[in-house]
């Protein structure tokens, strides 16, 4: 599903794959987080948590981009990603946080999706620099090849 990602008065259209920057675990005790920070080891969680922990750490380097503001490590993983219109977007803002409140995500082999509710912050570079914060419903899907797991499609409303 391709639609627009709406930055307040900005639309973005997504088109693409997300991102996968992180390498997959090479060793059966490689941490991983969960709940975006909490640690617990690799040889604790099952398949299906394992996976899970894995798309949290794309969810979390999601994060991180948007707060930096940096459409160049954005296309780092997410190929796909229109980076001049990104820039621009990015450029009209003196600073953003996107945080994900809570995620619930469905694994099905190697697609999966996480429908993430949460907060769009930022104040503007020109004419109301106030503060401003929007709540989302983020869906982002999501493709995985081996243990590497990359957004292939963005939805906010």
């Amino acid at each position: 599903m391709r639609g627009p990602l709406v930055f307040g008065a900005v639309v973005l259209v997504v088109t693409g794959v997300w991102f996968a920057l992180f390498p997959p675990p090479v060793a059966l005790r490689t941490a991983l987080p969960d709940d975006f920070g909490e640690v617990v080891e690799a040889e604790a969680l099952d398949e299906p948590q394992r996976q899970s922990a894995l798309i949290r750490r794309v969810l979390a380097r999601q994060q991180a981009v948007y707060g930096e503001r940096d459409a160049s490590a954005a296309v780092s993983f997410w190929p796909g990603v229109q980076a001049p219109e990104l820039a621009t977007l990015f450029a009209t803002l003196d600073r953003q946080e996107l945080a994900f409140d809570e995620c619930a995500i469905d694994v099905a082999d190697s697609t999966a999706t996480a429908a993430c509710g949460g907060w769009l912050r930022y104040v503007p570079r020109e004419s109301d620099p106030r503060p401003r914060s929007d709540r989302h419903a983020w869906t982002v899907r999501l493709q995985r090849a081996a243990d590497e797991w990359t957004i292939v499609g963005v939805n906010a409303r």
